[in-house]
């Protein structure tokens, strides 16, 4: 060879993208959409900040759907009679 990657299969795209990761990266930027380069990031941020607020609230859904499983065992298994909702 001169120099140059000899590129016949499939196989050797990968090789050779494997050798040179500056080349997979520009792919990545013509083959992906600007909205999928964007995901790792957007995920990030999203674990970051807002997460933890989905999370206190599922906890608080919880601990309220406990109470109020608690209310209508106390009834016999019927929510209709103390009037709570699901």
């Amino acid at each position: 060879m001169n120099g140059r990657a000899e590129i016949r299969s499939f196989s050797d795209l990968l090789r050779v993208l494997r050798s040179h990761p500056e080349w997979l990266e520009e792919l990545r930027a013509v083959v992906l959409s600007a909205d999928l380069l964007e995901l790792p990031r957007k995920f990030e941020e999203f674990i970051r900040y807002r997460y933890p607020e989905f999370e206190r609230r599922a906890g608080a859904q919880e601990v309220r759907l406990s109470r109020i499983e608690k209310e209508c065992d106390f009834h016999g298994g019927s929510c209709e009679s103390c009037g709570s909702s699901l």
